[in-house]
């Protein structure tokens, strides 16, 4: 019997180039339970408005009657090109659920490694104190140039201004811009989400920071969610653990199931075909990945040899074998 995922509600974003005019930006939302002509979906920017001529949204469909999303498509603007990256919220206003994403430019100076979004963990129920991880120090590789550059979040400037910034307390959730100085307005810039959920690692948040069952232990890059004891899947896997294979292609990732005609990457309008340069983003503590078999600061390089999955984090089963960089799974 094949084997659906639940992922409900999810937005997917490309990471289009600052400069040539054929690189659109796209923002898809999907719901894989389908959506009502008369649901509604708002995409909004956080940093500023869109120049008006540009900005163009319409449905996602296979056919007559399957109705999945809504897309949103961002052209080049004539003046003030950076003025299309940054943040966007997507909220799928019939359900009040809203997810962000984020759009930035192709750039080796600001180089992230591919990180958009990082969760922390407190250190225990109440604490203010964050757990340690690798994950608590974010920022940008270090290149030539590095003091030339700022740290911003919210309305509180110049927070930090080398390559890295280390995070100790639950207060540093939030969104963090790393720009050049003089050119952020331009677009020369990243921003990081840092996610903190509501209880220590190996919990959820019920009533009371609460234990995971163990036997619900997420697998092949799923994340536990923050007030369920289940897990946000990746592409490819299902389950409450996301244990299950889906029923799909090695490198033909279906976006939706249980229908006729399934939704793939390239059938998005602007799509590509094996989501080359797509961010993943169902939200929750998963926050926004590379699409699985892809990674870097534009989620466009492929994973390198005993790699695969979302971000490319995680290894082949054996060092021998070059899995598929999809899925996992022995070539």
């Amino acid at each position: 019997m094949p084997i659906y995922p639940d992922q409900g509600f999810y937005v997917i974003s490309n990471q289009p180039s600052r400069f040539r005019r054929s690189g659109d930006l796209y923002l898809y939302a999907i719901e894989t339970n389908e959506i009502s002509t008369e649901d509604v979906v708002e995409f909004t920017k956080a940093e500023s408005r869109l120049p008006e001529g540009i900005v163009e949204t319409g449905e996602i469909g296979t056919s007559p009657g399957d109705l999945w999303g809504c897309y949103l498509r961002v052209g080049l603007p004539k003046r003030y090109k950076g003025s299309r990256f940054g943040t966007y919220t997507v909220t799928y206003v019939t359900e009040s659920i809203s997810i962000n994403t984020f759009v930035r430019p192709k750039s080796e100076f600001l180089n992230t490694k591919g990180v958009y979004t990082v969760t922390l963990y407190p250190e225990a129920e109440g604490s203010t104190e964050l757990a340690l991880s690798d994950d608590n120090t974010i920022g940008v590789a270090w290149k030539p140039g590095c003091q030339n550059i700022r740290w911003c979040k919210g309305k509180r400037r110049n927070i930090n201004t080398g390559p890295r910034l280390t995070l100790t307390s639950t207060k540093d959730a939030g969104i963090y811009t790393i720009q050049r100085q003089q050119r952020g307005k331009r677009g020369w810039f990243v921003q990081i989400e840092v996610i903190v959920a509501s209880c220590p690692q190996g919990e959820y948040q019920a009533s009371t920071c609460t234990n995971r069952d163990k036997s619900v232990i997420c697998q092949n890059g799923g994340v536990g969610k923050d007030q369920e004891d289940t897990c946000t899947c990746p592409p490819y896997y299902a389950g409450s653990s996301c244990q299950a294979r889906v029923d799909t292609p090695p490198e033909l990732f279906a976006l939706t199931y249980g229908s006729p005609n399934n939704l793939y990457c390239g059938d998005l309008v602007g799509g590509s075909i094996k989501c080359k340069g797509y961010l993943y983003c169902p939200g929750d503590l998963f926050g926004c990945k590379c699409f699985p078999g892809w990674f870097g600061n534009s989620c466009d390089k492929p994973c390198p040899k005993g790699k695969w999955g979302v971000d490319c984090s995680l290894t082949c089963p054996d060092d021998n074998i070059q899995c598929n960089r999809f899925d996992g799974l022995d070539e």
